[in-house]
């Protein structure tokens, strides 16, 4: 997998990252618009951030008037035009994820290939020449359209004055609060973009309510404020603050009330900050908004309604996680990112019927890493939407070329957003695959007991017949709550109840609790980790029908299954269970 759009060769042969002067954005994505990476100008013209496009169909995240494209049709000329075709190009009028809009010219182009498929290049300008940024249609004088608030230019000029301060005038010790909405993309997909406008509306509203007069707030992102406060004594009365500002908040939105909560970071300026010069004080209030951001993502790795002040490890774990995800985003880029299939048995009939994909990083330098040494960093920087697509992609192809057997694919509770039932069941249309064939698995422990729209898109994934499988099965605290309230066709019994067997019984028991509560519910299991043929005996004995690990191989390339010569002979149709992201 390969794709250079976004990057240029650099002197010594490597890509470096493009710095058009054109202020034109770029987002590569596949042929179904699934956005596989976007830099930073784009976001700052659509007024997002990666995780908010990564994973997602470009043409549902971002909304257009006018001429723009109407993106699957387009791709669709592209390809129909073949290799070389000229690029499509379109004005028209784009509706950022704040609110605001912009007129926009907007190119289309195919540049080399993901996992066998055509990447689309979609590039995105301001209207006219492109030397001028992109002005927001219903501007307001630097303040943000939708909340009324000020947006991030005149946040940093306010407290970069503050900094430079100085004699009899200048303020006490200041600290910023950085806060995040949470959930408020829950909202924009249950309940429509309206909503989430009017909860944004509604929480720029209560927030200067919870300071002091006199403090500031704006609006720094789609679902990001930042207030500076004054005269703050020290950590304890800042902590205190934020406590406030994150406060749950009841926001009744089409005819329900809805709670949500505010995950706030603290940074405080240095006793001696203020009296700098006008460059030092704008560094000055860079890095204390970057603390402040840095003591937010600690705070969100804590949960709803976190507050976390900032502190110099957590800037050290930051750094070593902004590392990771470049290293990470390099990796996708040079189309290092490969799947490899784990077969699944069938105990009764000893035979193979069905793989689980499993994602796998060949890194130049550390060699071949699995899921747990980067899924951390792709959950943390959104790129797992990307990792997601990138193994649903390989899984359907591979469905394609080899019929009689299925393959399961995982899913992040996060990837559910309203959007992925449509982009599997189209893909699998697209192939003239079966629904049958493909087994969606979701960690158990990643499921969300109150949010609706995981829900409604495993229900429109079972609905089509897809079989949707809980993964880890015994190691959530909700387990029998989603047996009767979801769609699930079978459950897979966790390794660590199967890797003391044969000889802890009170393991045993359990395997057999599991199988017997399938069976009465008629759902299928399997059990993953079986490494010995003592545990496949046991586990046949005590009634399991399916089952995988190292006993029947470990997660291999395709062509390690299906060698030059054909089709193994022990492959045959069934409909077994889903296996896990498993970590060997």
């Amino acid at each position: 997998m390969t794709h250079g759009a976004l990057v240029e060769p650099g002197a010594d042969g490597r890509r470096a990252p493009r710095a058009g002067s054109d202020r034109a954005g770029t987002a590569l994505t596949d042929d179904d618009g699934v956005v596989l990476e976007v830099d930073p100008a784009y976001c700052a013209l659509v007024a997002g951030r990666p995780r908010d496009l990564l994973g997602r169909r470009l043409h549902e995240v971002v909304r257009v008037d006018g001429g723009l494209f109407d993106l699957p049709a387009a791709v669709a000329r592209l390809l129909a035009a073949g290799a070389g075709a000229p690029p499509l190009s379109a004005e028209g009028v784009v509706h950022r994820l704040d609110g605001t809009s912009f007129a926009a010219r907007s190119s289309l182009s195919l540049s080399g290939a993901a996992a066998g498929r055509p990447v689309v290049v979609a590039r995105l300008a301001p209207a006219g020449d492109g030397a001028e940024p992109a002005r927001a249609l219903p501007a307001g004088a630097g303040r943000d359209a939708l909340t009324g608030l000020p947006g991030r230019p005149a946040l940093l000029a306010a407290l970069t004055a503050l900094l430079g301060a100085d004699g009899p005038g200048a303020p006490a010790p200041l600290a910023v609060v950085h806060c995040d909405v949470d959930r408020l993309a829950v909202v924009n997909d249950a309940l429509g973009r309206g909503a989430g406008d009017e909860l944004l509306a509604v929480v720029a509203r209560a927030l200067p309510e919870r300071l002091r007069a006199g403090d500031l707030v704006a609006r720094v992102a789609p679902d990001e404020f930042v207030a500076v406060l004054g005269a703050v004594a020290d950590p304890a009365t800042a902590l205190r603050a934020a406590r406030r500002l994150a406060a749950p908040l009841v926001v009744p939105l089409a005819g329900r009330d809805v709670t949500t909560t505010l995950r706030a970071g603290v940074a405080l300026a240095r006793p001696d900050a203020g009296g700098a010069g006008p460059e030092e004080a704008a560094r000055a209030a860079e890095a204390l908004l970057r603390d402040a951001s840095s003591a937010l993502g600690e705070a969100g790795r804590a949960g709803r309604g976190a507050v976390r002040l900032h502190c110099p490890a957590a800037r050290e774990r930051a750094l070593r996680s902004l590392d990771a995800e470049e290293d990470l985003r390099r990796g996708l880029r040079r189309g290092e990112l490969e799947v490899h299939y784990q077969p699944v048995v069938d105990l009764r009939e000893q035979r193979r019927v069905g793989f689980e994909a499993l994602a796998r990083w060949r890194h130049p330098e550390r060699g071949l890493l699995l899921p747990a040494d980067f899924l951390p960093a792709a959950e943390e920087s959104g790129l797992d939407a990307v990792v997601d697509a990138v193994v649903l992609t390989a899984a359907l192809d591979f469905l394609q070329r080899r019929p009689g057997v299925h393959v399961a694919v995982n899913v992040s509770a996060r990837r559910l957003d309203g959007t992925w039932a449509a982009t599997v069941t189209e893909g699998l249309a697209r192939r003239g695959v079966a629904p049958q064939r493909l087994v969606v698995e979701l960690l158990e422990t990643a499921l969300l007991a109150d949010d609706p729209v995981p829900v409604a898109e495993l229900r429109a994934l079972s609905a089509r017949g897809v079989p949707v499988f809980i993964d880890d099965f015994g190691t959530g605290w909700a387990a029998l709550s989603y047996l009767r309230r979801l769609p699930v066709d079978g459950v897979k019994l966790d390794r660590s109840f199967v890797a003391d067997l044969p000889g802890d019984r009170d393991c045993a028991r359990i395997a057999d609790a599991v199988a017997a509560l399938a069976a009465g519910l008629s759902l299928q299991a399997l059990a993953e980790g079986v490494e010995t043929a003592a545990q496949a005996r046991l586990l046949a004995e005590r009634g399991w029908r399916y089952a995988q690990g190292w006993h029947f191989g470990r997660a291999e390339p395709e062509e390690h299954w299906y060698p030059a010569q054909g089709v193994r002979a022990t492959d045959a149709p069934a409909r077994p269970g889903c296996p896990s992201r498993e970590p060997a």
